[in-house]
């Protein structure tokens, strides 16, 4: 059985329906090595960027609705976290993100890594000789009262 966490998964199906209330919806379906769990997708104004960016992680190219069989097998990280809903807790996809990814809206591309990593050893090397400086001077100060 499935419990909260993240789970490696794959893309196994997509259908397009209504809500409860009438409104439109998609629901993915996700494969896991700990069994199936469906993910549910609204197009209200305040919801569908949001949906819109999960179907892109799934695989849905160009925001073409028509192509969501396309996302078939595609490879993911959901994160799954417990929810109450009518007085029952139940599992629900909370999160969908590329594999590795963590969920990085902007990622850096490697000439941008290389260069961020090289200042924060930079700056790490220059707060370690600080230290160890402040350090040293401490041992050689001979106004030690005893």
């Amino acid at each position: 059985m499935m419990e909260p966490g993240t789970y490696r998964a794959k893309v196994v199906g997509a259908a397009f329906g209504y809500s409860n209330s009438g409104k439109e919806q998609i629901g993915v379906k996700f494969e896991t090595k700990q069994g199936d769990i469906m993910w549910y997708g609204y197009f209200s104004p305040a919801a569908m960027p949001y949906t819109l960016e999960r179907l892109k992680t799934c695989g849905l190219p160009d925001n073409n609705l028509i192509k969501a069989d396309e996302m078939v097998g595609t490879e993911v990280d959901i994160i799954v976290e417990h929810e109450e809903y009518d007085g029952k807790t139940r599992l629900k996809v909370q999160w969908i993100n590329p594999i590795g990814g963590g969920g990085m809206r902007n990622p850096m591309d490697s000439d941008s890594l290389a260069e961020f990593a090289r200042r924060i050893k930079e700056q790490a090397d220059g707060a370690k000789k600080r230290n160890e400086a402040e350090r040293q001077a401490l041992l050689d100060d001979d106004d030690i009262a005893f």
